[in-house]
């Protein structure tokens, strides 16, 4: 549990390139997906290859811990990339008097999605409907799938102008 604990620290620490997140881009992608589009076909990508060797890391004689809190620090590492990417956008869709609504949005999701996954793998897992594998490569195609739909047909306006600006990842 220790060892594995460490899976999380991305997400305690995404203020550390969080500025470099918001300051780097390319423009004729958008300052948000330059960065969310990638990091969600990465997670993907991880998740279908995950999948495939998770039943012999997980279910073992002996689980292999560091390979599973390697797997789960980079998917941390890209999920935190991914939130402050969204969050940014988020940002700048919403009108200013309702950004504040944000955190608690995010929040609440994202604690929805815990759960939600938590108890849906249980679930189907023990009605034999569904094993570790393809539970993480079910989801693995769900974020390409829907990655490569967002990064097709749905384009970034900068809808504040504040937002517009040239500064550096260090100003940032």
């Amino acid at each position: 549990l220790g060892k594995f604990s460490f899976a999380s620290w991305p997400f305690a620490l995404k203020l550390l390139w969080a500025p470099l997140v918001d300051s780097v881009f390319v423009k004729s992608w958008g300052r948000r997906k330059t960065w969310m589009v990638p990091s969600q076909l990465l997670i993907g990508v991880t998740l279908l290859l995950a999948g495939g060797m998770a039943e012999e890391l997980v279910y073992a004689e002996t689980p292999n811990i560091t390979a599973l809190t390697g797997i789960f620090f980079w998917l941390y590492f890209l999920c935190a990339t991914q939130d402050v990417a969204v969050d940014g956008w988020g940002l700048t869709m919403l009108r200013p008097e309702n950004a504040q609504l944000a955190p608690t949005c995010n929040a609440i999701g994202q604690s929805l999605g815990f759960v939600i996954s938590f108890l849906g793998f249980t679930v189907l897992n023990s009605y034999d409907l569904c094993s570790l594998s393809t539970f993480m490569s079910f989801w693995g195609v769900v974020f390409l799938v829907t990655t490569i739909l967002v990064a097709m047909f749905k384009k970034e306006e900068d809808a504040r102008p504040e937002e517009i600006g040239e500064e550096d990842w260090k100003g940032t």
